[in-house]
């Protein structure tokens, strides 16, 4: 709903402006060297990713706890998993402005979060209207291929 964008879209200045240790402010240029230096935050931003874990998440973002406890994207991928239920484990918040030359290259995501399991899932949910050009792409049974190695997206 319009409601819970608009939350969304507060929760995400909320993380920008208390970001956590490994948040990361990515301009035009940037690199692994420059990105984490001093001043990054005030510079104009491509993109923002930070990771935040549940109890992080009540602690510094409740916004986002409650995104994880009372949106619809719990029982969105409960039902895709078969489940009855689904648990918060871990949010990556990618804030990626329009007409920025950073790439999201494909990837998995289980490979970054050491968790093992088939009843496991992402719920990607973009805050603006955006070509279906440049939104997430899903692969049909891609998660049957093995797992791909990790890579920092800078």
């Amino acid at each position: 709903s319009a409601e819970w964008v608009a939350y969304m879209r507060r929760g995400f200045r909320d993380g920008m402006e208390r970001p956590g240790k490994y948040a990361e402010f990515i301009g035009a240029g940037a690199t692994w060297d420059t990105m984490f230096a001093e001043g990054a935050k005030e510079r104009t931003v491509d993109m923002f990713q930070d990771q935040v874990f549940y109890q992080e998440a009540i602690d510094r973002l409740p916004r986002w706890a409650a995104v994880a406890a009372r949106s619809q994207a719990p029982g969105l991928i409960a039902e895709l998993m078969g489940s009855s239920s689904a648990t918060f484990f871990y949010m990556h918040p990618i804030l990626k402005r329009g007409g920025s030359e950073q790439a999201i290259p494909w990837h998995q995501d289980l490979p970054y979060w050491k968790v093992d399991g088939h009843q496991i899932g992402s719920v990607w949910i973009a805050l603006d209207d955006m070509p279906l050009s440049s939104s997430v792409r899903y692969l049909r049974g891609s998660h049957l291929w093995g797992l791909f190695r990790p890579r920092h997206f800078v």
